[in-house]
């Protein structure tokens, strides 16, 4: 009797029914992070809006914003394929589908800490994930970007140009600014020509009058061309006003010279004749 016919090598039905059933492991994706290049800012203190409006889209375009938001959700570590649970004391099959997320999820959060100041880096040493890290920095940016907003606001209102430029001082200006926007407070440029203007001394009058007198729309650009023409007239001004007074000053050198040598030349004689005058010699009727 050949083997095949042996009923001994054919499985039991007890056997067939005990054996669970195995969930085929989702294919491994190809991980998006080799294009994925570094950002060109390091997060600080002052620039949150600037670096965040550039992680997203980075982020995006490469389908892992949702990393960081928290819409990506962290799938079972285990794969349950038993019938009825789980058995006690049996290995159980890890998901390859958390291993991917993990995978990339630390790979987000990577790229979001070299992405990081030092000054900031204490804030989320402690992050485990890259939504912990994206939340944190959120909170912390809350939190004190009311101070630093009424702090720049402040230096708007007290900023004067004194011995500054009219470049410097604008540019001063801007930064300030630049700042605010950074804090998420946008100033408009008609706000920020009116702090300019407050800040300019008495010299420059006649421009803030001429400018807070018009009826139509100033521009920023338009607001320093006439400063800084204003700015190189009065420089004209004092160039010219020193060069007029040189002369004036050197005719009274001149005259100051002249009358201490005639002084010098007439007191010879005076002192001659008195001491040629002698009392005790009588004179001859």
């Amino acid at each position: 009797m050949s083997s095949a016919s042996n009923p001994a090598n054919e499985p039991s039905p007890a056997d067939t029914v005990n054996t669970p059933a195995i969930t085929p492991a989702p294919p491994v994706q190809s991980f998006p992070f080799q294009s994925l290049a570094p950002l060109t800012i390091k997060l600080d203190r002052s620039n949150y809006p600037y670096w965040r409006s550039q992680a997203l889209p980075a982020l995006r375009a490469h389908d892992l914003e949702g990393y960081a938001l928290g819409t990506k959700h962290c799938p079972p570590q285990f794969v349950d394929n038993t019938i009825g649970g789980p058995i006690p004391d049996e290995p159980r099959q890890l998901n390859l589908g958390f291993a991917m997320w993990r995978r990339t999820d630390q790979s987000v959060l990577s790229w979001l800490l070299n992405s990081i100041s030092e000054s900031m880096f204490g804030h989320v040493v402690n992050c485990l994930s890259s939504h912990d890290l994206w939340v944190t920095l959120e909170n912390s940016y809350t939190t004190s970007s009311k101070a630093r907003t009424l702090q720049l606001r402040f230096q708007l209102q007290s900023l004067k140009k004194g011995s500054l430029s009219i470049h410097d001082y604008i540019l001063k200006m801007k930064n300030i600014a630049d700042g605010l926007s950074a804090a998420g407070q946008l100033l408009s440029d008609d706000d920020l020509i009116l702090y300019i203007l407050g800040g300019l001394g008495h010299e420059y009058e006649a421009v803030v009058v001429n400018l807070t007198s018009r009826h139509d729309q100033v521009t920023l650009q338009e607001v320093q061309y006439m400063l800084q023409s204003q700015e190189i007239r009065l420089e004209q001004l004092n160039s010219a006003s020193n060069d007029s007074s040189m002369p004036a000053a050197h005719l009274a050198t001149q005259m100051r010279r002249s009358l201490n040598l005639n002084s010098h030349t007439h007191n010879p004689n005076q002192h001659s004749s008195s001491r040629s005058f002698n009392p005790s010699v009588k004179r001859t009727h």
